[in-house]
Formats: structure tokens, sequence, C-alpha cells
């Protein structure tokens, strides 16, 4: 589990390595001067992120809700916060259909979830994978974002109040999430 929370973690950090070197020649906002590979090269790799993302709230091996829905809004928060950088980076291809394509493979991995049985153990590696690419899209797209200063406030309210859904919880279900 750790070892694939690495290899996820290592894969986003090179290609958020490999997006920030080909940005520092263009305009991140200017469209027309970023070729087709590029774009591809920076979009796809988040496509493919939030179908995971989406496959793994659409299979849940034990079928319990509160964790799903615990998850689901969690997620649903960190890529608020990666589609508001994408979009701040690429506003005219995010609007026209970026966001209908981060949507699409996000819906198409809750479906496939949804509809396919993988074991615990594949889950939890899955998830693994996962766990490591979410910190370092999330240092990549939201914490510059918030290291700027005025989103800082907005970020710390996040985090006290998804901590305090997580305690309520853990309070609620008697199930301990550091355990």
């Amino acid at each position: 589990a750790y070892l694939l929370a690495l290899i996820g973690f290592t894969l986003f950090l090179g290609l958020a390595k490999i997006n920030s070197a080909s940005g520092e020649q263009e305009a991140m906002s200017d469209d027309e001067r970023q070729s087709r590979a590029v774009i591809y090269l920076r979009i796809l790799p988040l496509a493919v992120y939030g179908a995971l993302i989406g496959f793994l709230i659409g299979e849940q091996p034990d079928h319990r809700y509160e964790p799903v829905i615990v998850f689901a809004c969690a997620m649903a928060i960190h890529m608020a916060g990666v589609g508001h950088t994408v979009r701040h980076r690429m506003s005219r291809l995010y609007d026209s259909s970026l966001r209908y394509l981060f949507a699409g493979a996000t819906l198409a991995g809750w479906l496939l979830g949804g509809v396919t049985s993988i074991s615990d153990f594949v889950f939890a590696l899955t998830f693994s994978f996962v766990a490591g690419a979410i910190l370092i899209v999330a240092f990549v797209y939201e914490l510059p974002v918030v290291a700027g200063g005025r989103s800082y406030v907005h970020f710390s309210a996040g985090v006290a109040g998804f901590s305090a859904l997580l305690l309520l919880y853990e309070a609620l279900s008697g199930i301990s999430l550091t355990a």
C-alpha cells in the first residue's frame, strides 16, 4: 500500500514537473499558444485521476454509505479546487470543454465502480495509489493558491469544517478513523 502511494505520488509529481516545464515558456492562459500534445499531457492525467476517484466512490467493498459520503464530500471539495486552478490557467478551454471532460471522466469512473466488483485487496491498492496522487495534486493545484495569501482563510475554514465532519462521523459511527 505504501509503495503504491509512493508510485502515485511520484507519477503525478513527474507529470506536474513536465507541466510546469512546458508552462514556463508560454502563458498558461493563452490557449492558442499551447500545442495539442502539451494540452493533452496536462489534461488527460487529471481526467484519469478523476475517473479513479469516481471509481473508488462507486466501488466500495463493504457497501457502507457513511465512508462513501465522507470520501465523496472530500473529493468534491478537492476537485473543485483543482478545477478552479485549471480554469484559471486555461479559462477558455476549460469553459468550452475541459469541465465536461473532467465531469464525464469522474461519472464514467463512478459508473464503472458501481457495476464492477473488485477484491478488497485490489481496492486498497487502488486507494493507496490515488492517496499518493491526491497529495501531489493538492500540492500542485490547490496549495499554491493558498500560499498566495488571500485564500488561506478559506483553506483553514475548509480544513476545520472537514475535520469537524470526520470527528462527527467517528463519534456517530463508533468507528475509529485513526486505527
